[in-house]
C-alpha cells in the first residue's frame, strides 16, 4: 500500500473522532467533587458598564495638528497637559494627523481621549520608549487595607468596612479572604517546600 495513502486514511480517522468529541463533548458534573468553584461560592459574572459606554460630546480641547500632528514634533507635552486638566466627562479631541510622542500618555480620570478615525488620527510612540502607547488607569498604587467587618452576601453590591474614609469614588478595589484552609498558597521563596502551608 502506498504509504501516502496510508497516512492520508488514518489522518481522517482521526480528525473524524475529533469532530465526534467536539459535537458529544464530556459532560461534567454540575456542582460535582470535579468542579473548581462550589456553587455557593460562584456568583454572576457580568462585566462591562452598566447602561454601556457612555456617550461624552464636550470638548474641553482640542489639540493643534498644525502644530502637533505631523509626525515629527513631540507632542507628549501638549496631549498629556490636556488630558490631566480635562474634567471628567469631556472629551480632548486629537484632529486628523500623525501625532509623535516620546513617553506613554496617561489617563487617570473618566475622560476620552478622541480622533478623527482610525486611519485619521495616529499617535506614535518613539520605539526607544519600549512602554505603552496609553496608559488608562492608576493600577500601581495601593493604600493601607481595611478589615470587612461583616459577612459579605452571595451576589451583594455593597459591604461593610472597619474605615471608608481611605475610599474615593472610581476606586479600584481588591477584596482579600484570608484563612481559608482549603487553599493553600505558598509565599514567593524560592526555598520554600511544595508541602510547607503559608503563614498568614
Amino acid at each position: 500500500m502506498n504509504p501516502t495513502r496510508r497516512f492520508t486514511r488514518r489522518s481522517l480517522g482521526y480528525l473524524a473522532l475529533a469532530l465526534l468529541a467536539c459535537r458529544h463533548p464530556a459532560a461534567a458534573a454540575v456542582g460535582g467533587t470535579d468542579t473548581i468553584l462550589a456553587p455557593q461560592r460562584r456568583t454572576q459574572w457580568n462585566p462591562g458598564i452598566p447602561g454601556g459606554i457612555p456617550s461624552m460630546t464636550t470638548i474641553c480641547a482640542t489639540i493643534n495638528a498644525a502644530t502637533y500632528g505631523n509626525g515629527t514634533t513631540d507632542a507628549t507635552a501638549a496631549i498629556q497637559s490636556a488630558i490631566s486638566a480635562c474634567p471628567p466627562g469631556q472629551v480632548v479631541l486629537l484632529p486628523a494627523g500623525t501625532y509623535a510622542t516620546s513617553s506613554t500618555l496617561n489617563i487617570d480620570r473618566g475622560i476620552v481621549l478622541r480622533g478623527a478615525g482610525p486611519a485619521l488620527s495616529k499617535i506614535k510612540l518613539a520605539p526607544v520608549a519600549g512602554a505603552p502607547v496609553v496608559f488608562i488607569g492608576l493600577w500601581s498604587s495601593y493604600a493601607a487595607p481595611v478589615a470587612v467587618t461583616a459577612d459579605v452576601a452571595k451576589g451583594a453590591t455593597s459591604l461593610t468596612v472597619a474605615n471608608g474614609s481611605s475610599f474615593a469614588a472610581g476606586d479600584i478595589l481588591q477584596l482579600d479572604q484570608r484563612g481559608e484552609t482549603r487553599f493553600s498558597v505558598l509565599p514567593a521563596s524560592s526555598s520554600t517546600s511544595a508541602t510547607t502551608p503559608p503563614t498568614w
